[in-house]
């Protein structure tokens, strides 16, 4: 997939970049048709700080698929109507975006899911710094949190921080009877303090026998 590395390595840049080339990979070898949802999406043209995801997995199942298709979900009809124009080239009839909240839409998907992208309700590292009475600043929030032992950053931030996990762990408890057995599992906001946001969906995963190949910025499992 030269387009791929082309376009989305940014000379290493892109701290997503392996995670995404192990999950396209891992597609390629397993499914001929896969079916992707994406929870979250892009919201900037030229997203390399987020990944890019939707655009990415687009031009994916327009270039390496037949008939693959690709379910974007998001609860923000602006967020979605710009991740639409970022893949309008490919006009490609089997990518569909959904207005919704995303594990109202995980409920009551029809079908089985082979890539799982888990990327909404973003780890509120900017509402950390907020706490303390600055200005969102990502930075500063990250030296804030960094040096704190677990308990003590959960006893300060919890609050801030369970929600985005909860939300992970319940989008994945909606569609997990409609995952495929060779399913992929990828999960955004990762490498994160306090577990990021699959901080609770990580050890739920290990429990039921899922196995984690790269852990990096963004979390990637399958079952073997």
């Amino acid at each position: 997939m030269e387009w791929f590395k082309s376009k989305y390595w940014y000379d290493g840049t892109n701290n997503r970049f392996p995670t995404f080339e192990m999950t396209l990979n891992l597609l390629r070898e397993r499914f001929e048709q896969p079916v992707i949802i994406e929870t979250g999406c892009q919201r900037l043209e030229d997203d390399l700080g987020a990944g890019m995801s939707t655009s990415i997995f687009a031009e994916y199942i327009s270039k390496e698929t037949a008939k693959g298709q690709l379910f974007v979900v998001d609860n923000n009809q602006e967020h979605l109507d710009t991740a639409k124009k970022c893949t309008e080239k490919w006009q490609n009839p089997n990518i569909s975006f959904h207005c919704s909240d995303s594990v109202a839409f995980l409920e009551g998907f029809k079908g089985f899911c082979s890539l799982l992208y888990l990327d909404s309700y973003d780890y509120p590292i900017g509402d950390i710094w907020a706490a303390n009475g600055g200005k969102v600043d990502l930075e500063k929030a990250m030296k804030i949190v960094a040096d704190k032992e677990h308990e003590e950053l959960m006893s300060e931030f919890g609050h801030l921080i369970i929600p985005c996990q909860e939300h992970c762990l319940n989008e994945f408890k909606a569609i997990e009877s409609k995952l495929y057995e060779t399913a992929i599992v990828l999960i955004d906001d990762n490498n994160f303090p306090g577990g990021g946001k699959p901080g609770l969906l990580k050890p739920y995963l290990l429990d039921k026998g899922w196995t984690c190949v790269l852990d990096n910025q963004q979390t990637l499992w399958i079952r073997v």
